[in-house]
């Protein structure tokens, strides 16, 4: 039995070891031709064993690179593309530059962020300030949509200048509102509308089991009554039957004594 620890290591596990197996044999193929026709037959294998990596740009490329890797860079074959050295896969990758973005007034948006930068190229003019009091207009919607609540203008107005560095102020303007915009009252009425729909929802189960109890209500009472008939008939056929029966016994008596008097 051969064990994992007594066989060499698996350069690329993913490949698994049969692989490996492969691309050591064809390393000890003498004949160039031979061994570069088996080297494409391995890289037809890795490929069916990975088709996840043909969506990728240059996948053949990749394939390649994986083959020489798994040869320590000894193989010598005739590749469609250059051949790696170990050099080149020394270090680690580049650095992706991540964006910097600042996470303050982040409820304001890109967008506006963008206005405030194209408002700062214009030269000071009333065109100038109509741009300055649209983007406090977009900065106050905005906010309302992102807290839902009201704001006071002063917030807006210290918030733009902050923004822009104090280039952008507006001190004699008056921002629109808060119920021009509709937000804070289309929440409230989709607030108020859930409610009445959930009133309605438990109307109906009032309604229903209200239903239910008179219904159970109405049937014991007539079951009531049906017993009540009942007895109030048994005990008039018990009555009358004794009645009958008293009756019957007078008259056995009498005519027993009739009898008895013809007999003397």
């Amino acid at each position: 039995m051969e064990y994992n620890t007594d066989r060499t290591a698996l350069i690329i596990p993913e490949y698994g070891r049969n692989v490996q197996r492969m691309v050591d044999y064809c390393l000890t193929i003498e004949d160039q031709e031979h061994r570069s026709k088996v080297a494409q037959s391995i890289i037809d294998v890795i490929g069916n064993l990975n088709p996840a990596i043909r969506d990728a740009p240059d996948y053949a490329h990749k394939l390649w690179d994986h083959l020489f890797i798994m040869s320590q860079f000894q193989l010598e074959v005739e590749s469609p593309y250059p051949i790696p050295t170990a050099e080149s896969f020394v270090g680690l990758p580049d650095e992706v530059a991540y964006p910097k973005k600042s996470r303050r007034f982040r409820h304001y948006g890109s967008i506006v962020k963008t206005m405030i930068a194209h408002a700062l190229t214009q030269e000071v003019s009333e065109e100038r300030d109509a741009l300055a009091y649209g983007i406090a207009y977009a900065m106050k919607r905005n906010y309302l949509r992102y807290n839902k609540d009201t704001v006071a203008d002063e917030t807006i107005l210290k918030d733009l200048t902050e923004m822009s560095e104090g280039q952008l102020t507006l001190n004699d303007f008056e921002l629109p509102h808060t119920k021009t915009f509709g937000i804070v009252s289309t929440e409230k009425s989709k607030s108020s509308q859930n409610n009445k729909n959930k009133n309605k929802k438990t109307t109906k189960k009032r309604r229903y089991y209200w239903g239910l109890l008179k219904l159970r209500e109405v049937r014991n009472f007539t079951e009531q009554l049906l017993l009540k008939g009942l007895r109030t008939k048994l005990y008039k056929f018990f009555v009358l039957y004794y009645s009958l029966r008293r009756k019957c016994a007078l008259l056995i008596s009498q005519t027993s004594l009739m009898s008895i008097n013809s007999l003397i």
